[in-house]
Order: structure tokens, then C-alpha cells, then sequence
């Protein structure tokens, strides 16, 4: 008679930790889910204007058109991300005259990051990731 209660003890710890891992996985889930836009800003330290600057994704399906920055200005566009198919890539940074510089990176068609605050200068170009 008295193995009864420690099976019913055993049960109701089994059951606690189901429940425990269930909402873990809930919360594991909800947790990795990534952001559905990207905030780009981009801050023109340098002394000169910039012409043609655009980001997008590197398979172009997504892009913060092309706008021009004097020296000095700064400006915020939004990248979506709701047409971009479930694949791995990475960022890309065009401006007139200078190099395509590639950067961070989103996975299955999902930005890890919210903001990417970019300061273009004279020598050099910080990206930050948020």
C-alpha cells in the first residue's frame, strides 16, 4: 500500500517537468524568432557628399533604394524583410565610387539584428549591429 503514493509522487514530478520543458520550448521558440524589419541608419562623417548609397540583402531582393547624403547629414530607412525567401545571406553597402562592402549576416529570411547604425568617414566605415 505504500507504493502507491510514491508512484503517484513520481507522476506529479513527471508531469512538472513536462511542463517545465514545454514552456521552455515555447520560450526557446518565441525567443528566436527575429525581427520582420530592419531599421538602417547612416550618419555621413565625412567631409564629403555622399551619392548612390543603398544596403540591401546580398541576393538584392530587398533594398533601402537610392538616396544621396551630404556631408555632415544623416538619414533612417527600413529595410522588410516580408518578401525574402527562407535562405541564409548577409547584408550589402553600395555607395557611387567606393566598394560594395558586405556585412552581418540574417538567417532563413530572418534579420537577427533590428538596427544597423552605419557611420561612413573619410578612411573608413563602422557598421554597428543592434
Amino acid at each position: 500500500m505504500k507504493v502507491l503514493p510514491i508512484i503517484r509522487y513520481g507522476r506529479v514530478v513527471k508531469r512538472q517537468v513536462l511542463n517545465g520543458i514545454c514552456v521552455l520550448i515555447i520560450g526557446m521558440t518565441l525567443a528566436s524568432c527575429g525581427h520582420s524589419s530592419v531599421e538602417v541608419s547612416i550618419v555621413n562623417a565625412s567631409a564629403n557628399d555622399l551619392t548612390a548609397i543603398e544596403v540591401s540583402n546580398s541576393r538584392n531582393e530587398i533594398s533601402t533604394g537610392l538616396f544621396d547624403l551630404k556631408a555632415g547629414d544623416k538619414a533612417s530607412k527600413q529595410l522588410s524583410f516580408s518578401t525574402v525567401s527562407p535562405s541564409d545571406g548577409h547584408y550589402v553597402l553600395r555607395m557611387k565610387d567606393h566598394l560594395p562592402r558586405d556585412f552581418g549576416y540574417y538567417s532563413n529570411g530572418i534579420p537577427s539584428a533590428g538596427k544597423i547604425a552605419i557611420e561612413v568617414r573619410a578612411d573608413t566605415v563602422l557598421i554597428q549591429m543592434e
